[in-house]
């Protein structure tokens, strides 16, 4: 079973066709010209934490365990010209990306302000890859940047896609990311990038990789918090976890297997800390007061809702 490199790409290539002036576009600003691209989960049966990352308990897994994803971008300059994103899984066996869609599609509206008719959806299939192209076809080439659907170019999604995991996924530490120049080793242009657009046509506009956020996906047989499976989250669960922090920062061997340790970074951020044993006891001082016939919310929740 391989657990890295390529499963899944989308790239989502888009050009302008509509004027748009944010303010001269200088050397330094280009130079310094940063957009970000990330994810945000719209469905899942699984619990999203507050960072967005996902935890699932392998006991939840069923033969159909599919996470509806949104592909977000940035650009709070406005100076983009083409937008390239490729996604990828960390995982070919037990996380795959498909069924991709263009928001227009669906009757919902794209990140970008472009019609409909002016798009055209091309598939590729090479090895664990599906490379999805959506092309704005002007018939020409355009040197104009694009015009976002909002006031914001990540008030809508950039695309949609599935990520479906398999029910015999591992205990583990798993992502969805954005594929980067630095990650394409056989020289090929196929990596997320922008292209902006200067003021002056004559420039020669630049590419640019993009800032990227992961989404993590965190797979454990524990409940989020849950460290010695008694019967609540509690006290107890944070003082494991804090053993193990205090023994791996002293160097010594760690106090939690694998799955304790994903149970107890109940903040998704990939740390097992003081930080995650304050929010264990957190919880369980609001769990406590929960009166008697009523149900406290899950640790997940409370965190997002709380903190």
């Amino acid at each position: 079973m391989r657990k890295s490199g390529i499963i899944t790409a989308l790239a989502v290539v888009l050009s302008s066709f509509t004027p748009m002036y944010a303010g001269a576009m200088t050397d330094d600003e280009a130079y310094a010209y940063q957009p970000s691209a990330y994810f945000r989960v719209e469905s899942s049966n699984f619990e999203v934490l507050k960072n967005g990352s996902i935890y699932i308990k392998k006991d939840k897994l069923t033969e159909n365990n599919t996470l509806k994803v949104s592909s977000m971008y940035r650009d709070d300059s406005l100076f983009s010209k083409t937008v390239i994103l490729r996604v990828a899984g960390s995982d070919t066996d037990n996380i795959r990306l498909g069924n991709i869609v263009n928001p227009f599609d669906i009757g919902e509206t794209q990140a970008y302000n472009q019609s409909k008719e002016l798009y055209s959806f091309a598939f590729d299939v090479v090895e664990d890859d599906i490379l999805i192209s959506v092309n704005c076809n002007t018939g020409l080439m355009s040197q104009k940047r694009l015009v976002p659907s909002g006031s914001a170019t990540d008030d809508y999604p950039f695309a949609l896609f599935d990520a479906v995991i398999s029910p015999d996924i591992p205990v583990g530490n798993y992502d969805i990311h954005y594929i980067l120049k630095s990650d394409v080793t056989d020289g090929g242009s196929m990596y997320s990038q922008v292209s902006f657009q200067y003021d002056d046509p004559t420039k020669i506009s630049g590419k640019y990789s993009l800032e990227t956020s992961n989404l993590s996906i965190h797979v454990s047989e524990k409940d989020l918090g849950h460290i010695n499976e008694d019967d609540a989250v509690n006290a107890i669960d944070a003082s494991q976890i804090m053993a193990d922090y205090s023994s791996l920062s002293s160097s010594s061997a760690p106090v939690l297997d694998d799955n304790s340790r994903i149970a107890g970074d109940v903040n998704g951020d990939g740390a097992v800390n003081s930080i995650d044993a304050s929010l264990i006891m957190s919880y369980y001082s609001y769990a406590s007061t929960i009166p008697e016939g009523q149900e406290a919310v899950s640790l997940s929740e409370y965190i997002s809702q709380n903190i």
